[in-house]
């Protein structure tokens, strides 16, 4: 059976550094390699790709300490967040939820339930956060806000 998996990560390889997209689409694709195959090498390298997916959307992330004290005192404003951070904290969302799903698969050591745990907490609020940018940010095209809808909504 040919899946064509090594077709799709060369589509999203040469992307998966800069583009939020390309990196959750690379995790995405070795994690189901990873479900399929139970091997612990793979689990392994699976964990290591969905890190640096994550790094990847962090940084494309709105973040940053005045950003912080800024929405402890006002809240936040969604209609700032540009198009690339707006989906990039979806796929940050998604990727959190991945890496917590392999987590559990990993081990099934007590230390790896209480940190799978975690991760599906982080994962919750990556997720709620989300939520809140879909429900209280200006979309300018509706197809955009319908994508951003149902990636929230799968969470």
């Amino acid at each position: 059976m040919n899946n064509k998996f090594q077709e799709a990560l060369d589509l999203m390889q040469p992307w998966a550094h800069c583009s939020s997209y390309h990196a959750l689409g690379k995790a995405t694709v070795h994690f189901i390699q990873t479900i399929l195959s139970f091997d612990p090498e793979d689990i392994s390298r699976t964990m290591e790709i969905l890190k640096e997916s994550v790094t990847v959307c962090n940084r494309l992330r709105k973040r940053g300490t005045l950003l912080y004290i800024t929405r402890l005192i006002r809240g936040t404003d969604y209609n700032m967040y540009t198009q690339e951070e707006v989906h990039a904290e979806l796929c940050y969302a998604e990727c959190l939820l991945l890496t917590a799903l392999l987590t559990f698969i990993a081990d099934n050591s007590f230390v790896n339930f209480i940190k799978g745990g975690l991760r599906i907490r982080a994962c919750y609020r990556a997720y709620k956060e989300a939520a809140h940018i879909l429900e209280n940010r200006r979309w300018d095209d509706e197809e955009d806000k319908r994508h951003y809808e149902s990636g929230v909504r799968m969470g």
